[in-house]
């Protein structure tokens, strides 16, 4: 899942034609913060994700209907092995 949010904020900041170090200063960051979320080393906060989403120029709605549209695109193979595991964690 971090992949996930990590392919998404440089896909953003690629777009809007921004460099991790602008987008680090207008979200009041780090660049290596930037850089770690890049590449998917931790889950961010929704607070990090609002700041950065912000600072991209992108609302956090747009930020989550992106990653939705991935998680959508999975193929069915992954949704149920995904549903195997919770219904495994439910029996334990």
């Amino acid at each position: 899942m971090e992949r996930m949010f990590a392919n998404a904020f440089k896909y953003f900041r690629n777009k809007a034609g921004l460099t991790q170090v602008l987008v680090a200063r207008k979200a009041g960051l780090d660049q290596s913060e930037i850089s770690r979320l890049e590449g998917g080393y931790h889950w961010p906060s929704f607070k990090t994700t609002r700041r950065v989403c912000n600072a991209i120029g992108i609302t956090e709605k747009i930020f989550f209907c992106y990653l939705a549209h991935d998680l959508l695109s999975w193929p069915s193979e992954v949704w149920d092995a995904i549903r195997e595991d919770d219904e495994s964690h439910l029996q334990n």
